[in-house]
């Protein structure tokens, strides 16, 4: 645009904003785009010949150019002025939650509502719902506005696994807030729509005109052909400029024979829909409005697992009844405010379902998976458990399974008679990869026998297999080193050597000092090396470099199947696995449970949590390893080839000592036993060492 155009339309826009409502009707204002308004704003705005107080009027008066009157914040929106005497009923947690989600500079597009019940979920979705119709039916012209064809209707959806349950928990609080409100004012015809929104706006009354006599298959109709429609049916989208939706209680589709796939592929749509007519513009919006129901919806496992938090966009809204209702009616918990008087409560899982614990059974769980429920709820929870998880607690008693859910089994996975890495080493990109591990851990595995001759301090001549889980950041790198011995039963039990938690630093993870320190244990600590596995990532180099070497190495992954963790997990049962103190290692095992995907394919996953590198590593309290499995699959893995490639009779004998002795003299015992296995070996006597 030329500067005279500048001049001119600089002209229009400062008579408009001013009060000069015939600009409106002149044609060389309705000719400007939507670039030359914000190029005439930004000319004013920088124009060093208007006062700053000018300045300051024309910007507080903006809307001018757009609205036909001043659009309400979503502050203004939640009064008596906008929504009537629902203003007046509003929890405090719904209007924090809408002014949050509608502040002005928010960054938040999609709404996820799954706390717990009475929440007044509903009420939220329907009115920022409402809040986008207001702006759009104040707009001058909102098709030319958000860029939309003339042809094309702009549409609010409501949605769920029926029309009577969308009308019942959308539509229904909708309508009561358009009654109520002293903004709305309703016509019979559709055909009347347009014209009694004009009359409204000359005389100033300014009310927003609707109908329940739409033109389309929907529910209402507003002036400039917006509309608001209920679906139950993801086919229902199709062609249409969606600028928002809810959809409710969509959870419960399972219930009514909906498979996961048209649960996602519903949900998905809608974002979809809106995305690609309306971008990521301020009203282009979607609510997800569910209850906690079950871990087989794709709903309820996005939003629980932790996924959705994961995205920017989202604004994901949980919560317990207490958290919420404890001051807004104290009277329903009136015990547990006084005494503080609460007790716990296992969140259930898929084959496990919740239960009230005593104090014996809470040590199995972790916090993550206790509920300290208010003493005041006892009564409804020993009633209907199940219920009352999803409702108070807000948590899907759904279909995660942990595959350990008594957690002394894990406890006698671990002797002093064995060593370990306690925590965790690093191993920085930075440094060279060259006995960069072989060093940290040498004087703590291996005795040095003569000059640069090493012996592993337990089993040195027996068959070693190694799994190893790589990561470069962000994730733990593990290595798990395993050998088998005979017990006095004739059993064999499967010795772990070693596991090692790699964890990232400022610098990624060396991922060659992992290959080189393989080579280094055969070369350096003379073992005999079985077999050699990696999981999936970034293991095709490592693996084809190891064979180079004439390791019997390939690629293998304990997630592509349950059968590799049942496997292990039943010889921990049995007493069968053995390993020395490893934290990570501990706590993995702790977060490992079974989930089923939308294929209906099971798969062994783990808890979503914080994750936590160090704590001071105290074993009975630690959270470092917790919600995260990658030293147990390092573990697992190792196992899993011990089990599967060993052949014949283990040459070394386990042999359970008392774990109650102190690690002074369990560290002396192990450390006689291995010089009596070296002299023996080599047919040497102390002195000759």
């Amino acid at each position: 645009m030329l500067d005279l155009d500048i001049q001119n339309s600089s002209f229009l826009v400062k008579d408009l904003l001013q009060g000069d409502e015939s600009i409106l009707k002149r044609n060389d204002f309705d000719d400007l785009t939507l670039k030359e308004l914000k190029d005439t704003v930004n000319f004013l705005i920088n124009d060093p010949n208007i006062r700053q107080e000018d300045k300051n009027y024309l910007l507080s008066n903006l809307w001018k150019i757009s609205y036909k009157q001043k659009p309400p914040t979503i502050q203004e929106f939640l009064t008596p002025e906008w929504i009537g005497i629902t203003a007046d009923e509003l929890f405090p947690h719904v209007r924090k939650t809408l002014e949050t989600f509608w502040t002005p500079d928010s960054y938040y597009r999609h709404l996820l509502l799954a706390p717990c019940i009475s929440w007044g979920k509903s009420l939220c979705s329907s009115l920022s719902i409402l809040y986008t119709m207001t702006h759009l039916n104040l707009l001058r012209k909102p098709k030319q506005f958000f860029g939309v064809s003339e042809a094309s209707s702009i549409v609010a959806v409501l949605g769920s696994f029926t029309l009577n349950k969308a009308k019942q928990t959308l539509f229904k609080p909708f309508m009561n807030i358009l009654r109520s409100s002293p903004k709305f004012r309703k016509v019979k015809n559709e055909d009347r729509v347009e014209v009694i929104q004009e009359e409204e706006y000359k005389e100033g009354s300014n009310r927003i005109v609707w109908t329940t006599a739409s033109k389309m298959d929907g529910a209402l109709q507003f002036s400039g052909d917006s509309h608001i429609i209920i679906v139950s049916d993801f086919s229902a989208l199709l062609g249409l400029s969606i600028i928002t939706g809810a959809l409710s209680e969509i959870s419960f589709f399972l219930d009514h024979g909906v498979s996961s796939e048209e649960i996602s592929r519903m949900y998905n749509d809608l974002k979809g829909r809106v995305y690609s007519r309306f971008g990521n513009k301020y009203f282009a919006t979607t609510i997800m409005d569910s209850s906690p129901n079950s871990f087989e919806s794709p709903i309820d496992k996005y939003v629980f697992s932790g996924e959705a938090e994961k995205e920017p966009r989202n604004m994901v809204v949980k919560s317990t009844h207490w958290d919420v209702f404890k001051d807004l009616r104290p009277e329903d918990y009136s015990k547990w405010i006084k005494t503080g008087e609460t007790f716990p409560v296992f969140r259930g899982s898929g084959n496990k379902p919740p239960q009230i614990l005593n104090k014996e059974e809470i040590d199995q769980y972790t916090e993550t998976e206790i509920y300290n429920v208010p003493i005041d709820l006892y009564r409804l929870f020993e009633g209907d458990l199940t219920k009352s998880v999803k409702d108070y607690c807000g948590w899907p008693s759904g279909s995660n399974d942990k595959l350990i859910n008594n957690f002394d089994i894990i406890e006698k996975i671990f002797t002093t008679q064995l060593k370990n890495v306690y925590t965790y080493i690093k191993v920085p990109a930075d440094q060279k990869p060259e006995r960069l591990i072989w060093d940290q851990i040498v004087n703590k595995f291996f005795i040095e026998v003569g000059n640069n001759h090493y012996e592993f301090y337990r089993a040195p001549s027996e068959m070693r297999y190694i799994h190893v889980d790589l990561s470069e950041s962000g994730d733990v790198a593990g290595i798990g080193c395993v050998h088998p011995e005979l017990s006095k039963l004739g059993e064999i039990v499967i010795i772990t050597d070693f596991t090692i938690a790699i964890v990232p630093g400022k610098e990624r993870i060396n991922l060659d000092a992992i290959e080189l320190f393989i080579i280094d244990l055969r070369k350096l600590g003379r073992l005999k090396i079985g077999k050699v596995t990696y999981d999936q990532y970034q293991s095709s180099s490592a693996i084809q470099n190891l064979k180079r070497e004439e390791f019997n190495s390939e690629r293998f992954s304990v997630d592509s199947s349950t059968t590799p963790y049942y496997t292990v997990i039943s010889w921990i049962k049995n007493g069968r696995v053995k390993a020395g103190r490893n934290i990570f290692l501990k706590n993995n095992y702790k977060s490992i449970q079974e989930i089923k995907l939308d294929s209906g394919k099971k798969k062994i996953d783990h808890l979503k949590g914080k994750i936590t590198y160090d704590d001071g590593a105290n074993w009975l309290d630690s959270s470092m390893g917790l919600n995260a499995k990658d030293i147990s699959d390092a573990h697992c893995g190792a196992i899993f080839a011990c089990i599967n490639e060993y052949k014949g009779v283990p040459r070394y004998q386990w042999e359970d000592f008392n774990d109650n002795d102190n690690e002074t003299i369990a560290n002396e015992r192990v450390k006689n036993k291995v010089l009596s296995d070296i002299y023996q070996k080599y047919g040497l006597t102390p002195r000759q060492i």
